[in-house]
């Protein structure tokens, strides 16, 4: 309901407004400030009523709200999490500020309780970027991902926890309540805290109705036609638009569409060159004309490196000239709400290094030509909704490092050209639901680490040729968590050990993440045909 002492506090002093509002620390007040000091506050069925509420389903279930009326969502029942915490309900923020900018690297583990019994591996890693935590367990998934633009503001993109025996979902809002503790192990850093937290406030935004619907306050918008363009961002004479132009005015928003055409129709593209290619990462919409040229002129550019970079608010790319781009290195990388990419020409690229690192939206590739692609590391690394992937030129392709990384949608890949290949460490790594592989030639790789971790659905691994393994980490973790192999898969696996002449590291089982004596008990792995050839080319289970 509404705040009866809020009116004494909307004042210019803007303390006053944050302690009335009893906000968090971190909170960025700016929206709240403007609303205090230029909006007509008046209560009692007034033009706008405040109210405060702990959930947004808190908020939905308000009466008596009048269009105009604003609410602020808060809530302060949890804090952060501390390095000496077992916890088995966590609670991931929709929106995390850290007092300051993070710009290092850090990686943890998340672990299961030892008394619990459960069998349970989390990687939590944190840059400026992002923050991520993936978990795997006997029957157990957890996703959480978090991107930044500045390393201080990281917004949460997703959430996922889910019971695979069961099919049912551990997520309730914003927390994970896992049916076992867990805790962080090895290396430890206070911004965890504020991502996985235990118990402190948390603000979801300040919202208005519009006699129908609570949409987010758009409170003190500087409203310029003429500055698209420079600004990045799309308005109406109304107010501030979060969606993408599309090319027919009728297609695009209800409101003043005319307007924003005509404004675009007498601009001329942005020309880019090598030397001139920086796009602002809060752009909301490349702007197109009513002739469907978008104001983005690129048949100049030949290195795209990073063009799109962290472009968050971006949800499509029009079709741009790229008949001159050499390398597309991180061209989206993080643009995770882009929910499709156009037919590029990328005829002439050589490097796809992460090109759609974490476009956790998108759900296909078209059919690009990679002939004379080198490189696919990480390049579809994190694209969690990716289902299927079209049949690639990779005959020159040399790194597969990360290639489909956390690709939690993909049930099959097709028969891609490996012969080049030298490194598929990571390759497959968390693509929980591939039941199977096909025969990939490995006989130029040197590397495959934790190529199939966490592929926890694989029943199906065929023969890999092993015998140019020459690094001592080559198989370390290769099949960790991979519980559900079949027989005739556990027999190739041993003929890899056993074909793995040039391997230098230690050589069990265990090394190859193999150990988890419930699914695959040494008397199981006693009784396949190729075990005793497995001991005598000097290989152990390992426990």
């Amino acid at each position: 309901m509404a705040i009866s002492h809020l009116l004494e506090a909307l004042t210019d002093d803007l303390d006053t407004t944050v302690s009335a509002l009893d906000l968090p620390e971190g909170t960025n007040y700016s929206t709240i400030a403007r609303m205090a000091r230029n909006g007509e506050i008046t209560t009692g069925g007034g033009a706008t009523d405040i109210y405060k509420v702990a959930s947004i389903a808190e908020r939905d279930a308000l009466t008596g709200v009048h269009e105009g009326d604003m609410c602020v969502v808060t809530s302060s029942s949890i804090g952060n999490w501390e390095e000496t915490t077992n916890n088995s309900s966590i609670t991931f923020p929709a929106t995390v500020v850290l007092s300051n900018a993070f710009s290092d690297w850090f990686r943890g583990n998340l672990r299961a309780d030892q008394s619990s019994g459960e069998n349970f591996d989390g990687m939590i890693e944190l840059s400026e970027q992002d923050f991520r935590l993936d978990g795997w367990g006997d029957n157990i998934q957890v996703r959480v991902q978090y991107n930044s633009n500045d390393g201080i503001t990281y917004t949460r993109q997703r959430i996922e926890a889910e019971d695979m025996s069961t099919g049912d979902s551990l997520v309730d809002g914003d927390t994970i309540n896992l049916p076992f503790n867990v805790y962080i192990d090895g290396n430890w850093t206070d911004e965890i805290g504020y991502f996985m937290q235990v118990g402190v406030k948390t603000f979801d935004g300040l919202f208005t109705y519009d006699g129908s619907d609570w949409n987010y306050s758009y409170v003190g918008v500087n409203l310029n036609a003429n500055d698209l363009l420079n600004s990045k961002k799309a308005y109406t004479n109304n107010g501030y638009i979060s969606g993408t132009l599309g090319v027919n005015p009728s297609m695009s928003f209800n409101d003043n569409n005319i307007l924003i055409y005509n404004a675009y129709n007498l601009m001329t593209p942005r020309v880019l060159t090598d030397n001139d290619k920086t796009i602002n990462s809060d752009i909301i919409a490349i702007p197109i004309k009513t002739n469907g040229i978008p104001l983005l002129d690129t048949s100049r550019v030949t290195n795209m490196m990073s063009m799109f970079q962290n472009c968050t608010k971006l949800t499509s790319i029009p079709l741009l000239d790229t008949s001159n781009v050499t390398t597309m290195e991180n061209m989206f990388y993080g643009c995770s709400n882009i929910t499709s990419i156009p037919l590029l020409d990328t005829s002439n690229v050589t490097s796809m290094v992460y090109m759609f690192h974490n476009c956790s939206n998108i759900t296909s590739i078209p059919l690009l030509d990679t002939s004379n692609v080198t490189s696919m590391t990480g390049i579809f690394d994190y694209c969690s909704s990716i289902t299927s992937i079209p049949l690639l030129d990779t005959s020159n392709v040399t790194s597969m490092v990360n290639m489909f990384r956390n690709c939690g949608s993909l049930t099959s890949i097709p028969l891609l050209n490996t012969s080049k290949v030298t490194d598929m460490s990571c390759m497959f790594m968390g693509c929980w639901r591939l039941p199977s592989i096909p025969l990939l030639d490995t006989s130029h790789v040197t590397k495959m680490e934790k190529m199939f971790y966490g592929c926890s659905g694989l029943t199906s691994i065929p023969l890999l040729n092993t015998s140019n393994l020459t690094n001592k980490y080559a198989f370390s973790d290769v099949f960790k968590s991979c519980n559900n192999l079949d027989n005739n898969s556990l027999n190739n696996i041993l003929q890899m050990c056993i074909n793995a002449v040039s391997y230098p590291g230690t050589k069990t089982l265990k090394t190859l993440g193999i150990l988890d004596t419930t699914y695959y008990p040494a008397s199981r792995i006693e009784a396949l045909s190729n075990y005793q050839d497995f001991i005598n080319a000097g290989w152990t289970i390992g426990y």
